[in-house]
């Protein structure tokens, strides 16, 4: 059988979040995972100690702003052209700590 372990009881569950509801439930425990299924949960936070993943990144960004008071600017901006775009996007990469991320159902064309 599949699934995570309670190492407090040894109870298994299919899935993260009910072993984290027993945590709590059970045990009065917290616990900072979120996942293991990095294809599902894929927005990381890479703040050091923290392993929490999140499906979406408006929960991530969320989390970076209650727990390590980071706030993040996002901005939309249109391009006349495709190479206007790849024109900011390297000068972007280039001197910046940041990247582009293309929004879900998009497509460059």
């Amino acid at each position: 059988m599949s699934g995570v372990m309670c190492k407090h009881c040894d109870k298994i569950f299919s899935v993260q979040s009910s072993l984290n509801r027993h945590l709590l439930e059970k045990h009065n425990i917290t616990s900072n995972i979120i996942s293991y299924d990095a294809s599902v949960f894929n927005f990381k936070c890479l703040e050091t100690n923290c392993n929490v993943s999140f499906k979406l990144n408006e929960e991530l960004r969320q989390h970076l702003k209650d727990t390590h008071s980071h706030d993040m600017i996002q901005e939309f901006l249109q391009f006349a052209n495709i190479q206007d775009f790849y024109k900011w996007l390297d000068v972007l990469r280039n001197t910046c700590d940041v990247d582009y991320v293309q929004p879900r159902g998009k497509r460059i064309v």
